[in-house]
């Protein structure tokens, strides 16, 4: 549906073009969602490809919208992940929130000691998304 939307974006009315996207996007992410609920990790990790192969394509084709929902569903699948490990290992969940807690210190550091080469860039990052569709 992304693909069919790509090669007819002349013929197809402006407005319709996100919404199918979206569309396609949400096709492709939800469909291992119920084997997902039954507790699958094949899914689980099918999902995290897919959420990949969607952001990626979106990078490719400089999409905006679709940039969105693969985060948004890859965020989703780790802390899937991450409840699912912890019903089979309990104390992964203490583990998992203490890296967690220290990867975000660590970054933190890291972007106040380089936090004028890291505006910068996000300044050039967001000039360059201003263009996308």
């Amino acid at each position: 549906m992304i693909g069919l939307v790509q090669l007819l974006k002349s013929e197809l009315p402006t407005r319709a073009h996100n919404t199918l996207r979206y569309a396609g996007a949400l096709v492709v992410l939800v469909s291992p969602l119920f084997e997902i609920m039954d507790g699958s990790w094949l899914h689980l990790i099918t999902l995290l490809a897919l959420s990949v192969l969607v952001i990626l394509l979106s990078i490719g084709l400089r999409l905006r919208a679709l940039i969105h929902t693969g985060t948004a569903f890859l965020l989703a699948d780790l802390v899937m992940m991450v409840v699912r490990s912890t019903h089979d290992y309990p104390s992964l969940l203490w583990i998992s929130g203490l890296a967690l807690g220290v990867a975000v210190i660590v970054l933190a550091a890291v972007c106040e000691r380089h936090r004028e080469q890291l505006l910068s860039r996000i300044r050039l990052l967001s000039a360059e998304l201003a263009t996308w569709n």
